[in-house]
């Protein structure tokens, strides 16, 4: 079972896990971006901010609309070309609007969290 985290208007405030991932941002009606991270708090956080290069997906995580995001932690001793098969499969499944990501190199079973 995958991990959803609701995303209130403080994003310092999510806890989510320092660790690899594969996760997906979702609006209140669809998917709006898809990517796999060695680090998904930071990753999270950076998508918050004015240097996010997908600038409709900046847009987006900067508004008051609310955000829905889901994710699976990944074993660390995944390959490169391994997680980004997985992202491919999400991304495949939730087809986001705003594009995807690759991988960001940064330096299990999941459960279900809303907050």
């Amino acid at each position: 079972m995958d991990k959803a985290i609701q995303v209130l208007l403080n994003p310092e405030k999510l806890n989510l896990p320092d660790s690899s991932a594969v996760y997906a941002v979702f609006s209140s009606s669809k998917c709006r971006f898809v990517g796999v991270t060695d680090n998904l708090h930071q990753t999270i956080l950076e998508h918050f901010m004015p240097n996010e290069p997908n600038i409709p997906f900046r847009y987006f995580m900067q508004s008051v609309k609310p955000k829905i995001i889901q994710f699976e932690v990944l074993p660390n001793t995944l390959s490169f070309s391994q997680r980004e098969a997985i992202r491919e499969n999400w991304n495949n499944l939730y087809t986001p609007t705003d594009g995807q990501a690759s991988f960001f190199p940064r330096e299990a079973q999941p459960q279900l969290v809303t907050i």
